[in-house]
């Protein structure tokens, strides 16, 4: 009877010490400053820990610098595998299939008459003559002044004008049809597009000027760049069909 009440007095004084230990090694890890301040446990649990305010503020996003566009064929009339030329797959299962030729197909495009040249994939009409020459905003103003087929005419954007570029050609990178009665040489030069959303304005800084810039496609090759709107470029008018 002794041993069991000496073997349950040290059990006990054991707990005792191992909770004790518990109790120091918690309230030194919870010490926040050097004068020894602490948390007290009942304080955490019932904190709400909230965001800093600049993560819940939320910033407006810059308009992307791209335009919206369907698929629309490159020209190509040729289908390939990673090695050589093969005949265009018609079925969707041929993991080759998904090239211009098999997805797509031929663009449609039809002289509606001496003046304009009508898509019939992207319902836009283009004017069959080019100006040469012109800054971005000799190009933008001349294409909203232009009165032809009773019809309002612009600058295209960027992926109106890549629409037309023939990448299964080069000098130039188009279809005849865009240089019938034109000096080809003409057109396998840069033609204006639109602005340059993130560089639209001209600011000052030092010596450095920073011009305003937009989008020129090199109609050499179908090559899409920017440049600044005080260079001189060549410009097709487009407007939308009916």
């Amino acid at each position: 009877m002794r041993e069991k009440m000496l073997l349950s007095f040290f059990m006990i004084t054991a707990l005792f010490f191992f909770v004790s230990c518990g109790e120091e090694t918690d309230s030194d890890s919870l010490s926040i400053s050097s004068n020894g301040t602490e948390l007290n446990r009942e304080e955490l649990r019932k904190a709400r820990f909230k965001p800093a305010p600049t993560i819940l503020k939320k910033s407006p996003l810059r308009k992307m610098n791209t335009q919206t566009w369907g698929p629309v064929s490159t020209g190509q009339t040729q289908c390939f595998d990673h090695e050589k030329q093969i005949e265009c797959p018609a079925s969707r299962q041929n993991r080759f299939f998904f090239q211009d030729r098999s997805r797509i197909g031929t663009r449609s495009l039809t002289a509606t008459d001496s003046q304009t040249i009508t898509d019939d994939v992207t319902h836009r009409i283009w004017s069959r003559h080019i100006k040469e020459n012109v800054t971005w905003y000799e190009a933008k103003y001349y294409c909203e002044s232009l009165r032809m087929a009773g019809k309002r005419w612009r600058l295209p954007t960027t992926a109106e004008l890549r629409s037309i570029v023939n990448y299964g050609q080069i000098d130039p990178a188009t279809d005849a049809i865009f240089y019938q009665g034109i000096d080809k040489t003409s057109l396998s030069k840069q033609f204006w597009a639109s602005d340059h959303s993130r560089l639209n304005s001209e600011t000052s800084d030092g010596d450095e000027k920073q011009y305003a810039a937009a989008w020129i496609i090199n109609f050499f090759d179908g090559f899409v760049e920017y440049t600044s709107r005080y260079n001189v470029y060549n410009v097709r008018c487009v407007t939308e069909a009916d």
